[in-house]
C-alpha cells in the first residue's frame, strides 16, 4: 500500500511540482491548495504526512496544524515557508510540527530525503 501524503499549497505550481516527484516515488499525493480544502481531505482521508506551507488563503497554515493536532497527534507535519517567515515557523514548533522547509528549496532531493524520513517512522 502507498504512502499518502497531503500536499497543502497555494502555489499551484510547487504543489504539482512535489506531487510528481513524491508520485514517482511510490507516493500517494492529494493537493489542497487552501486551509478549508486542507482540512476537508484531512477529515476524508488517512494521510501519513502533511507538507503544510504556513502563508494560506481561507484559513492559514498555523490554524490547520492545530486542528491537525488537535485530531491526530502523530502524524509528520512538515511546515514549508519563504525564509522571511521564520517567526511562523517558531509558532508552528511549539504547536507540533515536527520539521520545516524553506522555499524556494535549494535541492529537491533533500526535500524528498526528509520526507521519506518521517514516513519511514509511521
Amino acid at each position: 500500500m502507498n504512502k499518502k501524503i497531503l500536499i497543502v499549497d497555494d502555489e499551484q505550481t510547487i504543489a504539482k511540482a512535489l506531487s510528481r516527484l513524491f508520485s514517482k516515488h511510490g507516493f500517494e499525493t492529494h493537493i489542497a491548495h487552501d486551509g478549508k480544502k486542507a482540512l476537508v481531505f484531512f477529515k476524508d482521508h488517512p494521510f501519513d504526512l502533511v507538507l503544510l506551507d504556513v502563508i494560506l488563503p481561507k484559513l492559514n497554515g498555523i490554524a490547520v496544524l492545530e486542528y491537525i493536532r488537535k485530531k491526530n497527534k502523530k502524524i509528520p507535519i512538515i511546515m514549508m515557508t519563504a525564509y522571511s517567515n521564520v517567526e511562523s515557523l517558531k509558532e508552528a514548533q511549539k504547536l507540533g510540527a515536527n520539521d520545516a522547509l524553506f522555499k524556494p528549496f535549494d535541492n529537491i532531493d533533500d526535500v524528498l530525503k526528509k520526507v521519506k524520513k518521517y514516513v519511514s517512522l509511521c
